[in-house]
């Protein structure tokens, strides 16, 4: 009898496993019809590095759907990302690169490698020991290929700051560098914030960008032990600060440009409490002396 344990290819659900398979099997079909000699002239002509914005932007489109909750949204920008996901490795095929093939069998055995507390003898009590095994695995694999095997390597310098600095951070912490407690990093960001202060009273600007990201990476520390992601918590903050603008803008037309600071409080005020009103969820305070 074979089971899910010694066959990493036991399906959980045949029926469901078919639909998948069948919808993936489509939708290559598609993508080998426009990349065909006879297809369509701008898919023929795509290679690896001039689809990769396009992964860029559609992974963002995808965030943007999930982080407002639309989901019809969701599954069309998601069938976005899973189409350009797919073109990729054929463009890379063309180019003597890669094939589909070596993709998707390269990460399946890597997630069987990787989770042998499913697929092999290993035992995982929860979610830290998940993360301890994986991150194990990962150094011996890199190890092995004459890799940086640090800690903390393996995060893409060209992600976004914040969430590069989440990574890294949350990488640090499951070494074992980490504060015991929330006092650390909140000290930590309270020492930041008065060193950027110092150097703003000095006038030197040369140092003030350094100080400037000191604090933010001590905000990201923090962040990470209260389970927040910077990312996502400066993406929220910077959409409520343009509906509330707009409301502004609306509201005080052509005179916004000559307001006084007063005025303009007042009206960021009223734009949030009437916002708040319709908000199912009132948002947090993002003021206008924070801008």
């Amino acid at each position: 009898m074979t089971n899910s344990k010694s066959n990493p290819a036991a399906p959980v659900n045949n029926h469901v496993l078919d639909a998948e398979c069948a919808a993936l099997r489509r939708l290559l079909e598609v993508l080998h019809r426009l990349r065909a000699p006879d297809g369509c002239p701008w898919d023929r002509v795509q290679t690896v590095k001039s689809l990769a914005p396009y992964l860029i932007e559609e992974s963002y489109e995808a965030l943007d759907a999930i982080q407002q909750n639309r989901a019809a949204d969701v599954r069309e920008e998601l069938g976005d990302v899973l189409m350009n996901t797919l073109m990729i490795p054929m463009a890379g095929e063309t180019e003597g690169a890669m094939t589909l093939s070596e993709v998707a069998d390269g990460i399946a055995g890597k997630l069987v490698r990787r989770h042998p507390h499913v697929f092999g003898n290993k035992t995982a009590a929860d979610v830290a020991e998940v993360w301890k095994n994986w991150e194990n695995i990962k150094k011996e694999e890199k190890t092995a290929k004459n890799e940086d095997a640090s800690a903390i390597a393996g995060v893409p310098a060209s992600l976004p700051a914040l969430f590069r600095g989440l990574r890294i951070v949350e990488k640090a912490k499951r070494s074992g560098f980490r504060y015991s407690d929330l006092t650390g990093p909140m000290a930590k960001v309270a020492e930041e914030w008065d060193e950027l202060r110092q150097e703003i009273d000095s006038g030197r600007a040369e140092r003030q960008e350094e100080e400037m990201g000191d604090l933010l990476l001590a905000l990201v520390v923090l962040a990470s032990h209260l389970s927040l992601n910077p990312e996502l918590a400066l993406r929220g903050a910077v959409e409520r600060f343009g509906e509330r603008y707009r409301h502004v803008e609306n509201a005080l037309g052509p005179r916004l440009k000559d307001a006084s600071l007063d005025e303009l409080r007042a009206a960021w005020d009223r734009a949030k409490s009437e916002l708040t009103l319709k908000s199912k969820n009132p948002a947090g305070n993002t003021g206008i002396d924070g801008v």
